[in-house]
């Protein structure tokens, strides 16, 4: 597809059949990005959808006279917008709403439900949520996103990416997290 002033200036101008055709061309390589990442709280489609807000900003905010592709200015907005999806729902005000789960929709906690009795769940839970605490109190906010990244299954090169890190520094910091949590846990 060619991106050429005019074509750019209808989609700012919101006319929907450019818009569609921008949103077509762009949406096999915001599902490709999307797919690297993982958003606590949210599924895949969460992310496709943050890469299309990307993609929507980039038509709002190009200016040809910069000199830059509109295709490669687009790229990297989509890659921002989902970044900066990742690093907020990581942040400690977000904990809400990334830490809540649907009880239909996650399938262990109606097994259990079904195979132990209430009192047997919510002291599991409640287990559960004192280790949580103690980890969150032992642990500084890098090692916790470290924590978190890593269990989300993301490699060290990609927490490092995200985290704007070495791959080194978030080995590091799972040493000190493993030396910090064996007591915790009787590891």
């Amino acid at each position: 597809m060619e991106f050429n002033d005019h074509l750019i200036k209808k989609a700012k101008s919101l006319d929907e059949t450019v818009l569609d055709e921008i949103f077509v061309f762009f949406k096999p390589f915001i599902r490709s990005v999307a797919f690297k990442y993982f958003l606590a709280g949210a599924d895949h489609d969460d992310l496709i959808q943050e890469g299309m807000i990307g993609l929507f900003t980039a038509i709002k905010n190009f200016d040809e006279t910069k000199g830059v592709p509109f295709e490669l200015f687009a790229k990297r907005c989509i890659v921002l917008r989902l970044k900066t999806a990742i690093k907020n729902s990581l942040r400690l005000k977000h904990s809400p709403l990334n830490e809540s789960v649907s009880i239909e929709a996650d399938e262990t906690i109606v097994k259990s439900l079904s195979t132990t009795g209430p009192e047997e769940t919510f002291f599991d839970h409640e287990d559960f949520k004192i280790a949580n605490e103690k980890l969150k109190t032992t642990l500084s906010k890098f090692e916790l996103s470290v924590l978190y990244l890593v269990n989300s299954g993301m490699s060290y090169k990609e927490v490092a990416t995200v985290l704007g890190k070495t791959p080194k520094s978030i080995d590091n910091a799972l040493q000190r997290i493993k030396k910090k949590a064996a007591p915790l846990f009787n590891l």
